[in-house]
């Protein structure tokens, strides 16, 4: 199965994102990261962190993009006291050997257009949206 993770990348998200990896037939084809839980800049953070944790290189085995900063219709969600101030307990990155400099998010294209270029190019296998 393709999939396509839509997140706000939490400690709940993380953790699906963890179990997807994990997954014997699930291929993530892309991540799009939008503000919820964590500020959006945050949430690329978290989805970098979780990647790499996991031995995956962000970019590379699987692309990041950027989609908006906050919900379209309901106020920000942003609530440090349940998942930290960066959506994700306010971790070390030192203390799971993770190098800011390995960040990625893809630059030249938004989430929006990514997923849609994505689907498109899928055209016999369909791509399961979990967000």
């Amino acid at each position: 199965m393709k999939l396509w993770i839509d997140t706000d990348a939490g400690v709940d998200d993380s953790t699906a994102i963890l179990l997807a990896l994990n997954a014997p037939n699930v291929e993530i084809v892309g991540i799009s990261c939008v503000g919820g839980n964590a500020h959006l800049d945050n949430v690329i953070k978290n989805v970098n962190r979780t990647l790499l944790a996991y031995g995956k290189k962000p970019g590379d085995d699987i692309p990041i993009y950027s989609g908006c900063h906050c919900a379209l219709v309901h106020p920000p969600m942003v609530i440090p006291e349940i998942h930290g101030h960066d959506g994700l307990g306010d971790i070390n990155n030192s203390d799971f050997q993770i190098n800011e400099s390995d960040f990625r998010c893809e630059k030249d294209k938004d989430a929006v257009h990514a997923l849609i270029q994505c689907v498109s190019k899928c055209s016999d296998d369909k791509i399961v949206l979990l967000t």
